[in-house]
């Protein structure tokens, strides 16, 4: 529906009309100031409201942002689920044992290409003497640049030590390494720990 007008001007004698036109370009005017040529709504300014109906509680999501096709929003935290063969070591005879009752925290959060990765699993054992141990990335994803970084370990009931995680371009796992290189200290006591922290730029 159009704003109003006058349907038969032609029938009436000027004054009239002249008079008529007048009313109708002040409700014109009045109409425009929140309505749309057609007459629908466009911005409303209102001194008060009075409702008599339930209003709709505002939804939860409305200030989440979503990207690509990811479940979760921006910024917001995930935690993985546990699968035993995302903790490894490489090489014959070796292994890392991770059971799910040993993960503390394993969460990541993606902003972009931007992955943030915590994880912290404690009362671990080590078979063999891997030269480093593997954390698979969550989500399918996969370092996109060469990266290193600094964190903590705890082997076979020892202090806090430093230690390196790093990873290639395309791997999508994390490689832990002791800081000096040497292999990691076999153990059957439940009493190995590693601390990670990772921001890392990733594919997928």
């Amino acid at each position: 529906m159009a704003l109003p007008y006058l349907d038969n001007p032609a029938t009436l004698d000027p004054m009239t009309v002249m008079e008529l036109d007048g009313l109708v370009a002040k409700l014109n005017g009045f109409l425009s100031q929140q309505h749309t040529a057609q007459g629908g709504h466009s911005a409303i300014t209102a001194e008060s409201v009075t409702v008599t109906g339930a209003i709709t509680a505002p939804r939860a999501d409305l200030d989440r942002i979503f990207q690509y096709h990811r479940p979760a929003a921006l910024g917001e935290w995930t935690d993985v689920p546990y699968t035993a063969t995302d903790f490894a070591a490489p090489g014959a005879g070796n292994a890392w044992g991770v059971d799910a009752a040993d993960i503390l925290t394993r969460r990541y959060t993606l902003i972009g290409q931007t992955l943030h990765y915590i994880v912290v699993v404690a009362g671990t054992d080590v078979t063999g003497a891997p030269p480093e141990l593997f954390v698979k990335l969550p989500a399918g994803l996969a370092v996109r640049a060469y990266f290193a970084d600094v964190c903590l370990c705890a082997q076979a009931g020892g202090g806090n030590t430093p230690a390196v995680v790093y990873a290639s371009a395309g791997d999508p796992v994390l490689h832990v390494v002791t800081m000096s290189g040497a292999p990691w200290t076999a153990t059957a006591a439940d009493n190995t720990t590693v601390f990670l922290n990772i921001t890392c730029e990733v594919t997928g």
